[in-house]
C-alpha cells in the first residue's frame, strides 16, 4: 500500500492535463448538487445520484452506480435536523468515483477514502450553516430597505454562488491531484481543529432539535416523542427500527382515529 501511495504521489503531485475534464465534470456535478439542496431539492445530492452521473460522464457508469450505491447505504440514516451538519455524502461520492475511475483507485479504497471525504464536506456544512448563512442573508438589508427589489434577489444567487465554491474548490482539488493530497490533508487536520468543529456540530444539532421541538405544539404528539425517545436511549434501537414502530402506530393511530384525522385534514 505504501508503494503504490508513493508512486501515485509522484505521479500526480503537480497534477496531470488527463485530471482536469474529471476534476471540472466532478466539482460541476457537486456544485448543482448542494444548489439544488438548497433550492428545488430534487435529491440529486445524495450518492445514488451523484455517484452514477459522475461514473455516466466520465465513463464507468457501473463503477459510478456501485460506489455511489454502497455510499448511499453507508449514510442513509442521515438526515439534516434543523441546522445540524451530517456527513456529506455528494462531495464523498463525486470524489470516491472519480478518482477510482480515472485514477484506477480499488474501488474498496475508494469507498473507505470516502469515509473521511464526507466528515471534511460536513466541516464544510457547518461552515455554511455558522459562519456564511448569517451574512449573506443579511447583505439583503441594505436594498431592501432602499427598495431596490433587484439588488434583493441577487443575494439568495450571490450566496448559492458563494455557498457552492465551499464545495466546488476542494473537489476539484481532491480529484485533480490525487487521493494522495485528499488523505494527506485530513491526517493533517489539526486535532484542535477537528475537535471544534465537532463541538459546533453538536451545538447545531441541539439549536435543531429544539427547533423542531418549538413547532411540536400539540400535547397528544408528547407520548409519541417520549416513546420514541426510550426506544433509541434505552432501547439502543437504531433510526430504521425505530421509524418502522413510528410507521406502524401512524397507522393505527390513523385506523382507530378516523374521524379526527379527517377532520384535521
Amino acid at each position: 500500500m505504501l508503494n503504490f501511495q508513493q508512486k501515485f504521489l509522484k505521479k500526480y503531485r503537480k497534477g496531470d492535463e488527463k485530471m482536469l475534464y474529471p476534476a471540472l465534470i466532478t466539482s460541476l456535478i457537486v456544485g448543482l448538487g448542494i444548489i439544488d439542496e438548497l433550492t428545488l431539492q430534487w435529491q440529486t445530492t445524495r450518492a445514488i445520484w451523484t455517484g452514477p452521473i459522475v461514473g455516466l460522464l466520465l465513463g464507468d457508469f457501473e463503477t459510478g452506480l456501485l460506489i455511489g450505491a454502497t455510499i448511499e447505504l453507508m449514510f442513509l440514516s442521515n438526515v439534516i435536523v434543523g441546522a445540524a451538519g451530517i456527513p456529506d455524502v455528494t462531495i464523498s461520492s463525486g470524489i470516491a468515483v472519480a478518482l477510482a475511475i480515472v485514477s484506477d483507485i480499488p474501488t474498496d479504497m475508494a469507498i473507505a477514502l470516502a469515509v473521511p471525504v464526507a466528515i471534511f464536506g460536513q466541516f464544510m456544512s457547518t461552515i455554511r450553516f455558522s459562519v456564511l448563512g448569517v451574512p449573506l442573508a443579511h447583505l439583503a438589508d441594505k436594498p431592501a430597505s432602499e427598495g431596490n427589489i433587484k439588488a434583493v434577489l441577487r443575494t439568495p444567487k450571490f450566496g448559492l454562488f458563494i455557498i457552492s465554491l465551499l464545495y466546488i474548490i476542494p473537489t476539484f482539488i481532491a480529484v485533480y491531484f490525487g487521493a494522495d493530497l485528499v488523505a494527506s490533508l485530513v491526517d493533517k487536520m489539526p486535532v484542535e481543529l477537528i475537535n471544534a468543529f465537532g463541538v459546533g456540530s453538536r451545538l447545531l444539532a441541539a439549536i435543531g432539535f429544539a427547533m423542531l421541538l418549538s413547532m411540536l405544539k400539540s400535547r397528544k404528539l408528547t407520548p409519541f416523542l417520549i416513546f420514541g425517545y426510550v426506544l433509541a436511549a434505552y432501547f439502543k434501537l437504531n433510526i430504521i427500527g425505530t421509524v418502522l414502530i413510528a410507521l406502524v402506530i401512524a397507522s393505527l393511530y390513523i385506523v382507530f382515529n378516523k374521524k379526527e384525522v379527517e377532520n384535521y385534514d
